[in-house]
C-alpha cells in the first residue's frame, strides 16, 4: 500500500491488493474488477474493504469513488469507522492529510482524491456521479438495484474501474451468489457487466487473530456448533436456507453422475410438467428402477416458453427417453391441449401438496423419499445441465416462515418451485408404478 507497510491476514492477504499494481499504469491493473469478501462476523471484512480504499486514493490522485452500507447509522458507526482507523494506521490524519463534510458526506484526500458516503436506503440517490471506484460494505443487507446502480456509475475517464463488496453471507437465492454464482443459477445471470472480472473470497470469524477466537466462542453456544447458522455467521458460508420443506436432500448422496447409478435400466419412465411463462416451465423426465428408486435423468426448464415450442420439447423427451406419461398442471388447460396435440401423452396431475409428515401426499411422499437411505430411493444426475436448476431449488425450497398468532407452517412458499412441483406431480403419478412394480405387475399397464 504505497510505501506504508501493514499487517493483513486470512483473506486480506488476497482480498486487498487483488488486481492491482503499485504503479500508476491501467494495462496493470484490472479494469471493471469485481471483487467479493464474504466472512463471518468479525472476520475483517470491513478492514479489508478501508485497506483497498485508502489504497486506492492514495496510488490514483483525483479519483472519485462511492461508499455505501444499508443505513446512515452502519455507514457512520461500522463503515467508516473502519476507514478512520485505517487511515491513522497508515499515517493520515484529519485536517492535515483529508478532510471529511459531514453535511455532503464527502471525503477528499490531500491528493485530491475523494470517496462519497452515502446509504442504500434510496438506491436511486446514488446516481448522477462518473465513479472510478465503489465499495458496498455489508452489501447483502443493501438491494439489489443498488449493487447495478453502482456498477453503471463506474465511468470516470482516465482510471481503473473496480467494485469491491465486503458482506457477511445469506442464503444461496440471494442476489449477492446469483451475481458471484451464475454457473449455480441456471439462465440467471444478474451481472450488469457479463464481461467483467469476478472474485469472490472467503473467510470466518475464527481467522481474525484480533479477537477472532474469542467471538467465535462468546457466539458458538447461541448459534450451535455445525449449525446453518454457524455457517452463515461464523464461517463466513452462503448455506442452504433455513427451514427447509426437504431438509433430507443431500447433494453427496442424491447427486450422482449416472455411471455410478445401481440401476441403469429402468421399469418404466415417467415425466411431470409444471406450466409457466413468465415464470419457468419445468419438465422433468424420472425412471423408476426395479430397486425402487426414482431417478432425474432429464429435464427443461425456462422462462417465456409457448404452448407450441413446450409441446414439442415435451415431444422430444418422450421420445427421447420412452416416457410413458407427463403428469400435467392442470391450472393450465391450454398447454396441456397443445401437448396432446403434439402426440405427448398426458395425465392430470394430482396437485395435493399435503404435509411433510404425511406420505400420502406430494411434499411428504417425496421428504419420504429423500429420507430413505440403504437402500437411496432418489438419484439425480449432475452432469445434465437441464438438471442445473433443480439443486438450486431444492436447496432453497423453504416453508412460510411462521407468525406468531399461527402454529408453524409445514408448507413451502411459491417461490422458486417450478421443478420441485414437478416433481410431487410426478411422484404421485408413480404410486400405482411403485405398487405394480412391487406386486410383480407390468407397470405400463397401471
Amino acid at each position: 500500500m504505497t510505501d506504508v507497510s501493514v499487517t493483513l491476514f486470512g483473506f486480506q492477504e488476497d482480498f486487498v491488493l487483488q488486481g492491482t499494481s503499485p504503479n500508476r499504469e491501467l494495462s496493470e491493473w484490472i479494469n471493471y474488477l469485481y471483487l467479493l469478501a464474504h466472512t463471518g462476523t468479525g472476520g475483517g471484512k470491513s478492514r479489508a474493504g478501508a485497506y483497498r480504499a485508502a489504497n486506492y486514493m492514495l496510488l490514483w490522485p483525483g479519483s472519485m469513488g462511492m461508499i455505501t452500507a444499508p443505513t446512515f447509522d452502519m455507514l457512520n458507526d461500522t463503515t467508516f469507522v473502519s476507514l478512520q482507523e485505517v487511515f491513522e494506521e497508515i499515517g493520515l490524519l484529519p485536517e492535515r492529510d483529508y478532510e471529511y463534510n459531514a453535511t455532503h458526506r464527502k471525503l477528499t484526500l490531500f491528493n485530491g482524491s475523494v470517496a462519497l458516503l452515502r446509504s442504500t436506503e434510496h438506491p436511486d440517490r446514488i446516481r448522477g456521479h462518473n465513479l472510478a471506484w465503489a465499495w458496498p460494505d455489508e452489501a447483502a443487507q443493501s438491494p439489489y438495484v443498488a449493487f447495478l446502480n453502482l456498477q453503471a456509475r463506474l465511468r470516470q475517464r482516465g482510471y481503473p474501474h473496480q467494485l469491491w463488496a465486503t458482506t457477511t453471507p445469506v442464503g444461496k437465492d440471494h442476489w449477492i451468489h446469483r451475481v458471484w454464482w451464475p454457473e449455480e443459477h441456471d439462465n440467471e445471470d444478474m451481472r450488469a457487466n457479463p464481461f467483467g472480472t469476478y472474485v469472490h473470497m472467503g473467510g470466518s470469524t475464527r481467522d481474525n487473530p484480533h479477537g477472532g477466537e474469542e467471538l467465535y466462542q462468546n457466539l458458538i453456544d447461541t448459534y450451535g456448533e455445525g449449525s446453518l447458522r454457524a455457517r452463515q455467521e461464523l464461517a463466513g458460508e452462503f448455506v442452504l436456507m433455513e427451514g427447509l420443506t426437504w431438509s433430507d436432500w443431500e447433494r453427496d448422496i442424491h447427486y450422482k453422475p449416472i455411471k455410478e447409478w445401481p440401476v441403469q435400466r429402468f421399469e418404466v419412465v415417467g415425466g411431470a410438467a409444471d406450466f409457466g411463462f413468465a415464470n419457468p416451465s419445468a419438465l422433468l423426465v424420472i425412471g423408476y428402477g426395479k430397486d425402487g428408486a426414482h431417478y432425474v435423468l432429464d429435464g427443461y426448464y425456462r422462462s417465456r416458453t409457448g404452448e407450441e415450442e413446450l409441446a414439442q420439447e415435451a415431444l422430444r423427451l418422450q421420445e427421447k427417453w420412452n416416457v410413458a406419461w407427463f403428469a400435467c398442471d392442470s391450472a393450465s388447460p391450454n398447454y396441456i391441449a397443445a401437448m396432446r396435440r403434439s402426440g405427448v401423452r398426458v395425465l392430470k396431475a394430482d396437485k395435493k401438496k399435503g404435509r411433510v409428515s404425511d406420505p400420502s401426499y406430494g411434499i411428504g411422499l417425496v421428504a419420504a423419499i429423500l429420507a430413505a437411505r440403504d437402500p437411496q430411493k432418489l438419484y439425480v444426475d449432475p452432469e445434465n445441465p437441464n438438471l442445473k436448476p433443480f439443486a438450486l431449488e431444492i436447496e432453497n425450497y423453504i416453508n412460510e416462515p411462521d407468525r406468531d398468532d399461527k402454529n408453524p407452517s409445514e408448507k413451502p412458499r411459491s417461490k422458486g418451485n417450478h421443478y420441485m412441483d414437478a416433481l410431487r406431480y410426478y411422484m404421485m403419478a408413480a404410486k400405482p408404478i411403485v405398487h405394480a412394480v412391487d406386486a410383480g405387475n407390468d407397470p405400463v399397464a397401471e
